[in-house]
Formats: structure tokens, sequence, C-alpha cells
């Protein structure tokens, strides 16, 4: 049996090349990470069915607010926001809450992840 490819990738952005007060949207424009998506040598697989449905998603990171909109990457909502944003935006705010609390795990378990 084949396993299930779940779509989730998980990438940790450490504020290598930080200057003062950089802002994480502009070290991430300088990251290695960002080339790598830019140029498409992430090796990331093409887009995929969503389970029981015929729409197809492409694989993406999520990032907060101080991120740029792009195509591999999706961001919160501003400005004045429909019911469906909003909810759109809580339901992206408590996935990142998720990840980090994963990062937090791991980074109490193993020191490696540590962020100093």
């Amino acid at each position: 049996m084949e396993k299930e490819n779940t779509g989730f990738i998980p990438l940790m952005l450490r504020k290598k090349h930080a200057y003062g007060k950089d802002s994480v949207g502009g070290i991430f424009s300088r990251s290695d990470t960002k080339s790598y998506f830019e140029e498409h040598v992430m090796g990331l697989p093409d887009t995929a069915l969503l389970p029981d449905s015929p729409a197809s998603i492409p694989y993406f990171m999520i990032g907060d607010a101080a991120y740029p909109l792009k195509p591999y990457l999706i961001t919160p909502f501003s400005g004045a926001l429909t019911q469906q944003q909003q909810i759109y935006n809580y339901r992206d705010s408590r996935t990142r809450k998720c990840i980090k609390c994963a990062f937090g795990v791991l980074a109490a378990r193993w020191r490696v992840f540590k962020l100093s």
C-alpha cells in the first residue's frame, strides 16, 4: 500500500543575515528558501487532488502578515474582511500556532532546533 502524502513539509527559516530591526519578510526575501521556491528547485510534488474532491491544490507554505503573498506562500487577509475571510484568518492563525508549538516540542527535545 502506498503511503499517503499529507502535503505538509515543515520549513524553518533561520534569521541568518539579519541586521538590526530587519522584518521577517525582509529576511525571507534574502533567504535561500525563497530562491528555491522561486526557481522551482524545492523538489515539491505536482498539485494534488483533495480527498473525495475533484479540486486540486498546489503545495505551499503558510506565513503571517509579515510575509509577501506569493503563489507558494499564503498569508492572512487584511483590511475590511468578509465573514469567509475572517474564518480563513482564524484557521490560518490556528494552523500557524500548531506548527509553532510543534517546533517548540522539537526544540525542547533536540537542541539543534533551538533558535537563539
